[in-house]
Parts: C-alpha cells; sequence; structure tokens
C-alpha cells in the first residue's frame, strides 16, 4: 500500500497509508485530534496549496512518497501558530518560509510574512550563497594534515590486542 508523509507544526512528522482512490477527506477523522467532531478545522495542503478534500488522492495527482502538510485551525477566539501559517500559505509563501519567517519574527505575522515577502534568500535554504559570491573560498584546500604516528601506533596495537584476543578466544567482554 501507498504511504505519503504528514507533516505539521505541532509535532514530528508521520508516514500515513493511503489507498488512491480514497478521497481525501477521509484522512482527516484519522490525524484529528481525540474529541475533535469539526473537521473543516483541519487544512490540507499539497505543494504548499489548499487540497481540496472532495477529491481522491490520485485525482489530486497524490502519490506514494508524497508530503502532505495538516494544520488545524484555532478556535477563532485567538490566532495561534497554525492560524498564521494558514494565512501565509494562502497568500502563497512556502510553508518552510512560513515557518521560518514565524520564528524570527517571534510569531509576529505582519512581520512574517514582510520577511517572508522579501526577495531576501535568508529565508530560503536552496540558496546559501547570492550568485556574486565565489564559492572558491568555501571549498576546503587540498591539504590533509598527516595523521601522526602516535595515532598509527595506538591503532596498530590495538588491532594487535584484538587479533591477539581473539587467537585466545578472549573476548574482552567479560
Amino acid at each position: 500500500m501507498p504511504l505519503l508523509t504528514l507533516k505539521t507544526n505541532r509535532h514530528s512528522s508521520v508516514l500515513y497509508e493511503f489507498k488512491p482512490n480514497d478521497v481525501i477527506n477521509t484522512i482527516k477523522s484519522q490525524i484529528s485530534p481525540k474529541g475533535m467532531n469539526n473537521f473543516d478545522r483541519i487544512i490540507l495542503y499539497f505543494h504548499d496549496k489548499r487540497v481540496d478534500g472532495s477529491l481522491t488522492f490520485s485525482q489530486a495527482n497524490i502519490f506514494s512518497g508524497s508530503t502532505l502538510i495538516y494544520l488545524i485551525k484555532g478556535d477563532g477566539k485567538t490566532m495561534d501558530e497554525s492560524d498564521m501559517i494558514i494565512e501565509m500559505l494562502d497568500l502563497g509563501i512556502p510553508y518552510h518560509k512560513a515557518t521560518v519567517a514565524l520564528s524570527k519574527s517571534k510569531n509576529n505575522l505582519k512581520q512574517a510574512i514582510r520577511l517572508a515577502q522579501e526577495e531576501d534568500s535568508s529565508l530560503d535554504d536552496s540558496s546559501v550563497f547570492s550568485d556574486d559570491e565565489s564559492l572558491s573560498e568555501f571549498i576546503p584546500t587540498p591539504h590533509v594534515e598527516q595523521v601522526t604516528s602516535q595515532f598509527d601506533s595506538s591503532n596498530d596495537y590495538a588491532e594487535e590486542v584484538l587479533s591477539e584476543n581473539f587467537k585466545s578466544n578472549e573476548s574482552g567482554l567479560n
């Protein structure tokens, strides 16, 4: 049976077994917290876009190996981190950028949106260096320190001891 990864902001990712012809909304009852009856509060994203839960997995092009992000909307009284991420994803901000921006802004939504929408690539892991930076300074030199003879001799000694122990049937694990 195919597997997909369910990722959320609340805990570690989990693998989920699914059938390609199942309606996507069927997973909501299985991933919802105990006692939750309003599954409309569970919002699913695939490639940073909301998923139409009435489609089947295959209709939504969700196949084995895919990653779905699921977020649970707050109660509407206060805005929690999930609500902020939902708002940012709905603005077209990728999940990773949204979570990093929220973290950097200490959950200040307006500041996080501004941070994530800036052209600054500091929130994006895919481009660590700007185009004009030379990578050559980051490439280690081919010179490698030679291992000292003291280190070599200690390895040789360890091998000798192990070899002798096995010859004499002493494992040294007693």
